[in-house]
């Protein structure tokens, strides 16, 4: 199978990537040229700037499928509308990554036909979500029902940047006292990106497209167990110290970046716990075992390169988590 990936050295394209390999598929890439030019050395690779209309390597060539990795990007619906026009000739099959942020409102136990967004609003967040449902009518309407929209939760796994996952397994395989957030029993939701390329395969080999949930695992997942797989992996002798909502908020602590996982906002709480992906595991969805995605991760952190992590990237600083700490046991000593 020839397979065009829109991106590929980041994060999820690389497991995109090493997934088509794997598979023996033929595989070009199509990015600007200026991060990770190293990897994939035998991967064909046309340059072109999507964010500029810059598609001039694409022309006048056919593939089986396309994959668009496109992340955050102010004009991400004039991007995917230039690339599905250009497309719908030269491929048969569209796979566009979005998001479960495309949803305006949740309810418990979510699912497909929940309305997405459709207003713009000022914040980073809202902005995106909005883009990415844009983006998806435009695949549902240029390439019907080889169009698939991957509304993608929490992904983690190796190659992260944001370091919200990654900052839990390392900072339990460092060890000592541990601030967690509120209880053992606070859920979370999370999919190993090698999981969702797998699926994403499986569905382009069947020829199906649609709008799915993508997010995992196929059972209640708590951040307790995620601390304590994170402790057995890495033979941790580290301790748990669990704070209440109201210490975090009375300190002023930056919710989900600055201590990932962690919110007070009923919506992202929902969005991030309760998203129904029984669509998604009837058409073959499964998972890896929680242990080996934090394998990955360790084995990844120890030859990633210095500056790897950046940007959006989440987590405590020790100093200030120490100091948390401290001010924890005066506060529960004034209760």
């Amino acid at each position: 199978m020839r397979v065009l990936i829109l991106g590929g050295t980041h994060f999820l394209g690389r497991h995109f990537v090493e997934q088509a390999l794997n598979l023996g598929y033929e595989i070009t890439l199509f990015n600007r040229g200026k991060s990770n030019r190293e990897i994939y050395p035998d991967v064909e690779k046309l340059i072109g700037d999507r964010k500029k209309g810059d598609l001039e390597s694409l022309k006048g060539r056919e593939w089986d499928c396309v994959i668009d990795t496109i992340g955050y990007m102010k004009n991400l619906v004039q991007v995917v509308e230039e690339s599905t026009h250009l497309l719908k000739d030269q491929v048969k099959h569209y796979t566009f990554i979005s998001s479960i942020e495309t949803y305006s409102e949740v309810k418990p136990n979510f699912d497909e036909t929940t309305p997405t967004r459709v207003n713009q609003k000022k914040t980073l967040a809202t902005r995106y979500g909005v883009n990415k449902a844009l983006a998806e009518k435009i695949n549902n309407r240029v390439f019907g029902t080889k169009a698939l929209n991957v509304r993608a939760g929490l992904i983690v796994g190796k190659y992260d940047k944001t370091n919200r996952f990654s900052y839990w397994v390392k900072r339990v395989e460092k060890g000592g006292e541990i601030l967690a957030p509120v209880g053992y029993e606070y859920p979370i939701q999370l999919i190993d990106a090698s999981d969702i390329a797998r699926w994403v395969f499986k569905m382009i080999n069947q020829g199906k497209g649609g709008d799915f949930n993508v997010t995992g695992p196929d059972y209640k997942l708590t951040i307790g167990q995620i601390l304590n797989t994170c402790k057995e992996v890495s033979k941790s002798k580290g301790e748990f110290t669990w704070v209440s909502n109201e210490f975090l908020l009375k300190n002023k602590i930056g919710q989900w970046r600055e201590l990932p996982f962690w919110t007070t906002s009923d919506q992202l709480l929902l969005m991030t716990n309760s998203c129904n992906i029984g669509k998604a595991i009837a058409e073959g969805l499964a998972f890896r075992q929680l242990k080996d995605t934090i394998i990955d991760i360790l084995e990844w952190e120890k030859i990633a390169p210095k500056k790897y992590n950046y940007g959006f990237a989440g987590g405590l600083n020790p100093k200030k988590e120490q100091k948390l700490l401290e001010k924890w046991k005066e506060f529960k000593d004034n209760q």
